[in-house]
């Protein structure tokens, strides 16, 4: 039994009036009712008989993610792994060491314009020696950078693409679309 099903209890004594501390008594608590998988996808506006819906539950199936946290979604009917997925397989496996991010830099053309950003971000993992390195870009034209979050949508780019492969998931990231 979990402490979140147990509550500290106080029963008075009945000869004394005084009151005991501290003891912890399981309640009677009714589980929540059951999710019903076909109402959780309409709330996330996915139809359940669609081929993309049941795709994304596979995925999120096989990797163990959340479609209400955001660790799948589908664009323009296909399924991607976000950051935040990407971060909950790499932390669930537990050999996350750490990431580490270089020096975001600007990329201009000839005259000096903005292009983009480029970042490099690296992936350790504990049963590994080596770190897996990536580099991400990100164009200045696009909407996030437009928004004045380039070289932070670059630094985004290289943790997906090193998260990735140091934790071998095969499904393309929605970053991947995005910044195609």
């Amino acid at each position: 039994m979990t402490k979140l099903d147990q509550q500290i209890h106080a029963p008075a004594d009945p000869e004394t009036g005084e009151v005991a501390t501290g003891e912890v008594v399981p309640t009677a608590q009714a589980d929540p009712p059951a999710l019903d998988r076909e109402e959780v996808l309409r709330y996330l506006n996915l139809d359940p008989g669609k081929l993309e819906t049941r795709a994304l539950v596979e995925v999120c199936e096989r990797y163990g993610l959340d479609p209400l946290l955001k660790h799948v979604v589908l664009i323009s009917g296909n399924v991607y792994v976000t950051r935040d997925g990407l971060l909950a397989i790499a932390h669930r496996d537990g050999h996350l060491d750490g990431i580490e991010v270089g020096d975001v830099e600007e990329l201009r053309d000839e005259e000096g314009k903005l292009k983009g950003w480029r970042a490099t971000a690296r992936v350790w993992r504990s049963d590994m020696s080596h770190a897996f390195e990536y580099v991400g870009r990100y164009k200045a034209s696009d909407r996030m950078a437009k928004q004045g979050y380039g070289a932070e949508m670059a630094v985004k780019v290289a943790e997906v693409a090193a998260l990735r492969r140091a934790f071998n998931v095969a499904v393309a990231t929605q970053e991947e679309v995005e910044n195609g």
